[in-house]
């Protein structure tokens, strides 16, 4: 954009009806306000499109040559690939760790908050926290430990027992009395509205902020060789009342307020059987996570109830049935966090896409790696409805064909490397041309690996 076309922009957002309408590239669903923070905002993104797809641009080329640099370009540009927020020169999300601020405050991110010593500054510190990491990624950020930790400093201000103590009074003034419960929920509230705020530092967007629950099998396999700084261990018998408390609170505090955030999501473990006779129902019984707090279930109306028979034959079922029941009772209730199914508690998911490798240390193409800590540098979405009719549209331009055992999608005008039978020389030709006369080409074993991309099977 010129000076000139900037000036006109600006005279443009002041009449647009909202930040949305106003927005002129990359419109973000998580700005509502239209105001002077936006508009500076909105002025830098064409520059900063042009600077990313450079960038990327001359990686490719360093990579795979010109031809696919300018494809990826040429894509963008025909609406086939959307790159997320291209606008940004920062990496996209992130799911971070909390023990780095148990150790060291926000003095390693340039804060100046030492670590929290209770319940109360953990949780303002967390807030500043997101803050601080947010302002340096375009999209999330993840803190699935938030509730096991706001647990231990429960624990350490309240007693381990603080569960059962909840609706004592912890301070009365003149007629107020507030009880633990309040004291609870009134971090609840200042954590869930502090992080709906906008945020300077992110072009008035609110942080994009996730957490996460945890089935027994998951807490148990992620925090089994846990320790605090002070030599304190994750409890579940405590956090799993603390997490069904935060989402009871969340799920009456949204009929009072639109929140957004934090999103949820919640990972349990499912298990399989091929059978759901003889000593089965003894075996579940005895290893399935009932809720102590209730009176236990008949064993056989959970089979009936809860199991369910797939089309490999095999029963399936929660290995965790108080945390599954809990989740589908939320449910019912219109509080819908996303549910992360896994037959191991090796994998677990802290954010919309992102699924983190807990026990193998490796990366699984776009899914993440690392146990709690994972991310991504930036997302591209397919534009699969524009990808069909594109296809629909062109479908006469393009052949299907076999080499050897696999086929392969190539356009007719597609060039490629040939051995001509007749002439005994080394040639490119079109694939139109080449498969339309297969007695007189030999198609050569590089070019074959050259057309891996176009592998239908």
């Amino acid at each position: 954009m010129t000076i000139d076309d900037k000036i006109k922009y600006i005279d443009d957002y002041k009449k647009a009806k909202n930040a949305a309408t106003g927005s002129k590239y990359d419109a973000n669903s998580n700005v509502t306000e239209k105001n002077l923070a936006t508009l500076q905002c909105e002025l830098g993104k064409k520059d900063l499109i042009d600077v990313n797809r450079r960038i990327t641009c001359d990686y490719l080329t360093k990579l795979y040559g010109k031809e696919t640099a300018d494809a990826y370009l040429d894509d963008l540009k025909n609406h086939i690939i959307y790159r997320h927020d291209e606008t940004a020169l920062f990496p996209y999300c992130v799911s971070i760790s909390l023990y780095p601020f148990l150790l060291h405050g926000l003095t390693n991110l340039g804060g100046s908050s030492l670590p929290p010593k209770h319940a109360d500054s953990f949780m303002g510190g967390v807030i500043n926290l997101i803050y601080l990491v947010a302002a340096q990624f375009a999209g999330a950020v993840s803190t699935p430990e938030l509730l096991t930790y706001l647990d231990h400093f429960l624990r350490i201000d309240y007693g381990n027992d603080y569960m059962g103590h909840l609706d004592d009074n912890l301070e009365a003034f003149g007629n107020r009395r507030k009880t633990l419960r309040t004291k609870i929920e009134d971090m609840f509230q200042q954590f869930v509205y502090s992080v709906n705020q906008p945020a300077g530092a992110r072009n008035y967007q609110s942080p994009f902020t996730n957490i996460a629950y945890f089935d027994r099998y998951y807490f148990e396999n992620i925090f089994k060789d846990f320790v605090f700084p002070d030599g304190d261990q994750p409890c579940w018998e405590s956090t799993s009342r603390l997490q069904k408390m935060f989402m009871e609170w969340f799920c009456e505090e949204r009929t009072h307020a639109l929140l957004t955030f934090p999103v949820e999501t919640a990972n349990i473990l499912v298990k399989s059987t091929d059978h759901i006779d003889g000593d089965f129902p003894e075996t579940l019984d005895r290893d399935i996570n009932w809720d102590a707090t209730q009176p236990k279930r008949d064993v056989n109306d959970y089979i009936l109830r809860h199991m369910v028979r797939k089309a490999d034959g095999r029963y399936y079922y929660y290995a965790d049935a108080d945390m599954a029941d809990f989740i589908c009772h939320m449910d019912a209730k219109g509080h819908c966090p996303f549910v992360y199914q896994s037959d191991s508690v090796d994998a677990l998911a802290s954010c919309c896409r992102l699924r983190n490798e807990i026990k193998d240390n490796v990366f699984s193409t776009s899914l993440g790696a690392g146990g709690i800590e994972t991310g991504s540098k930036c997302v591209i979405t397919a534009n699969i409805n524009r990808i069909v009719q594109n296809w629909d549209r062109d479908k006469d331009d393009y052949l299907t064909v076999r080499i050897g055992k696999s086929r392969y999608l190539l356009g007719k005008k597609a060039s490629i490397a040939v051995y001509d039978r007749r002439t005994g020389k080394e040639e490119k030709q079109t694939a139109e041309t080449v498969f339309g006369d297969v007695k007189n080409y030999a198609i050569s074993d590089d070019a074959v690996k050259a057309l891996s991309d176009c592998r239908l099977d």
